[in-house]
């Protein structure tokens, strides 16, 4: 069977005893129905909450500097931005390789480059060496830019609200269940059944807990970090 917003709708009113939406009446549902729908776009939300490295929520973008101009403003439907990950891209034109810009806070940005960037004109632009982000969320680079490079960068987006049947969740399908205990837990939230909220709350957890142990908590070498005692060794 299809995993769809249909699909997960429909399974999810059958868990709570309720009649199932059909494609004819999806779009325009009501009560419940229209109830469930919402749960399941909370529940969501919900998950990518929980955790702003999801593989699932992972993206990447462009941007093409304009020379003179310093801060950009980051790609929408973002949750966080991994500066780390911010490079040059390769341009022969622009005669200009490839390579990692170097982070930096914001307060290591003010404290060492702020005040030489806010001196630069024209003539002393060049090409950006750092990367910073300001408090309200863009991006910037030191020293201003003397071309229209192009940065490229990963981020975490925020999910997209599920609307049309065959949406596709953006939560992965072998995770439905957790998916349908969440918005379970909304839907008894809001019937006032707290007994039943509280069991839907923690299968959801205890869901969500398993999704980082396979999707997040990986590690790809142990490091030894003992000390070894090279006097008594001898």
């Amino acid at each position: 069977m299809a995993y769809t917003f249909f699909t997960v709708a429909n399974e999810t009113l059958r868990r709570i005893n309720e009649v199932e939406l059909t494609s004819s009446t999806f779009s325009a549902a009501k009560g419940v129905q229209a109830l469930v729908k919402d749960a399941i776009n909370s529940s969501q939300r919900d998950i990518f909450t929980r955790d702003r490295e999801w593989t699932f929520a992972y993206g990447s973008t462009s941007q093409t500097l304009t020379a003179g101009t310093q801060e950009y403003a980051v790609t929408t439907g973002f949750m966080s931005v991994d500066i780390d990950t911010v490079l040059i891209d390769r341009n022969d034109t622009l005669n200009v390789e490839e390579r990692r810009l170097m982070p930096l806070t914001y307060d290591e940005y003010i404290d060492n480059h702020k005040e030489r960037d806010e001196q630069r004109n024209s003539g002393d632009y060049d090409t950006p060496i750092y990367v910073y982000l300001t408090p309200d969320y863009k991006i910037g680079v030191s020293p201003r830019p003397d071309k229209a490079y192009v940065i490229k960068y990963t981020y975490y987006k925020s999910p997209t609200d599920l609307e049309a049947s065959g949406s596709v969740p953006e939560v992965p399908a072998q995770y439905k269940n957790t998916l349908i205990d969440g918005a379970l837990y909304h839907l008894y939230m809001m019937r006032d059944n707290i007994e039943q909220a509280d069991r839907s709350s923690r299968a959801f957890e205890e869901g969500i807990d398993y999704m980082r142990s396979t999707l997040i908590n990986r590690y790809i070498r142990m490091r030894d970090t003992r000390v070894k005692d090279t006097v008594n060794d001898r």
